[in-house]
């Protein structure tokens, strides 16, 4: 499995595309910096580490789908997969190769995504007291769950429709249809009071952290107005992130050891 993963590390380099989304994702990135930075500004109030980490937790999403898109469906329509298959590779091996490889340079973007300005403001500003270093390393773990749940659907979607064209053309669809019904529940949640305790669920549906369902909301202690670390119901995303991940995982493993791509 070693070799395959350096041999897509490989062909990243060389087909440039991964350097394109990178270069998106870091503009991105930057626009909601200039964002953070000018309310702050506006605002006259001054500000902390901790307080620009609650902000800006917010993840580009659709660049994790592109990158394990690139590294997933490489080779599967023109059927050059077969020379990994024909050098001896178990099917598992292949395919685990290269997921291993989308989800570690996923999980290594978004974490410098993550903590790279926070630390940045904090050296300058100090982290403050609002949000603690483990509330926001928990916090930093579920966005890493969210992450693999959503390069699992791509693998999944990759062994489905393997064209590349059709698998990138599901990621509109995969986060406005979840987006819309989200919406509709709020929406309820306002009328119906009942509702409310079970919105965390939605995060069945969803492939970030949601500010509606997952509650991280400013509240007072002794006091003090702080950031909540997680929600009461953290299990019921670990749930919808961790396993349904699995099961998107398993079922993707279980397609491609099956798929005739003689």
């Amino acid at each position: 499995m070693l070799k395959v993963i350096r041999s897509q590390l490989y062909q990243l380099v060389l087909d440039k595309m991964i350097f394109v989304v990178l270069m998106i994702w870091a503009a991105m990135d930057g626009y909601g910096i200039y964002e953070i930075l000018y309310d702050t500004k506006l605002s006259g109030k001054p500000s902390t580490g901790g307080l620009v980490f609650g902000d800006w937790l917010g993840t580009s999403f659709p660049c994790v789908m592109v990158i394990t898109g690139l590294i997933m469906a490489k080779d599967l329509f023109d059927k050059t997969l077969n020379y990994e298959l024909l050098s001896g590779k178990t099917r598992m091996q292949v395919f685990m190769g290269r997921f291993v490889t989308s989800l570690v340079i996923s999980e290594v973007c978004v974490l410098a995504s993550i903590w790279v300005f926070p630390l940045t403001y904090a050296a300058f500003y100090g982290w403050g007291e609002n949000l603690s270093v483990g509330g926001a390393l928990l916090r930093t773990l579920l966005v890493m769950l969210f992450e693999f749940r959503v390069c699992a659907e791509m693998a999944l979607f990759s062994v489905l429709f393997r064209r590349k064209a059709t698998m990138f053309f599901m990621i509109p669809a995969v986060m406005i249809i979840p987006e819309f019904a989200i919406s509709e529940f709020v929406y309820l949640s306002w009328e119906y009071e009942t509702i409310s305790p079970e919105l965390a669920w939605l995060s069945v549906f969803t492939i970030y952290l949601e500010p509606e369902i997952c509650n991280f909301d400013s509240v007072n202690v002794a006091g003090t107005k702080c950031l909540m670390a997680l929600p009461e119901h953290s299990w019921v995303h670990l749930i919808c992130t961790a396993g349904i991940g699995m099961l998107f995982l398993l079922a993707a493993c279980r397609k491609f050891s099956r798929k005739d791509l003689e």
